[in-house]
């Protein structure tokens, strides 16, 4: 197909060696969730149902999440890096990369900078270690938890990351958010509360910009309640 069209994929950026220097990973969106709330589990911003239920409906407060002992730690190796992502390097080991998935989230850490998530492009083995590659997200990310708005059934929470865009040079700009959500939140046109710890938050879906099995990456739009 290549040679077809006449187009060989090459990459656009420099990429700088990083002398094998180690960054703390974890594999998974409830993995970034848990470490871009200070290493510890996410709380909805109030548990008193009878707050919200004049504007919400069935609104109940309750999530669905792993545990901390569940999260997987990986200890890997930089083994080189551009502005907009990393080529990272961890030896094989058939438990610790179990959870690894194209498409899949992915947060790291250098020495104990603050988290930076990304999304795992792909993965390949050389000799006996997996390389991974994992585009960085722009923006400001933040925890968060997602459900969809619904007078019908209770529907759970599910942990989930905001992105926020460093700037924000319209009203418009400013009213919109891309979220990081488990498979099967999105839909056209759809509402869905976002709750990020300290306050809860309407919004509806506007465009869908990527889909796995393992995430939904999608724009939305706030919305007063």
């Amino acid at each position: 197909v290549v040679n077809a069209w006449g187009m060989i994929p090459r990459r656009e950026e420099d990429r700088a060696a990083a002398d094998d220097e180690r960054i703390e990973t974890m594999i998974g969106l409830d993995a970034a969730n848990y470490c871009l709330n200070g290493g510890k589990p996410f709380e909805l911003s109030s548990t008193d149902h009878a707050s919200h239920v004049a504007t919400t409906g069935t609104f109940q407060h309750y999530q669905v999440r792993r545990s901390p002992s569940d999260l997987q730690q990986l200890d890997c190796r930089i083994v080189d890096r551009a502005e907009s992502g990393l080529r990272i390097r961890v030896q094989y080991d058939a438990a610790a990369v179990g959870s690894l998935r194209v498409g899949a989230v992915i947060v790291g850490r250098e020495h104990s900078q603050p988290w930076t998530p990304g999304l795992i492009r792909w993965i390949r083995c050389v000799d006996d270690a997996i390389e991974i590659g994992v585009k960085l997200l722009s923006g400001q990310a933040r925890p968060v938890a997602v459900k969809p708005v619904s007078t019908e059934r209770v529907e759970p929470f599910k942990e989930g990351l905001a992105l926020y865009p460093e700037a924000q040079d319209s009203e418009e700009q400013a009213s919109l958010i891309q979220l990081i959500t488990p498979p099967g939140l999105y839909g056209r046109q759809r509402n869905l509360f976002v709750d990020d710890g300290s306050i809860l938050l309407m919004t509806r879906t506007r465009t869908l910009m990527e889909a796995s099995q393992t995430i939904e990456w999608f724009e939305c739009e706030m919305i007063n309640l």
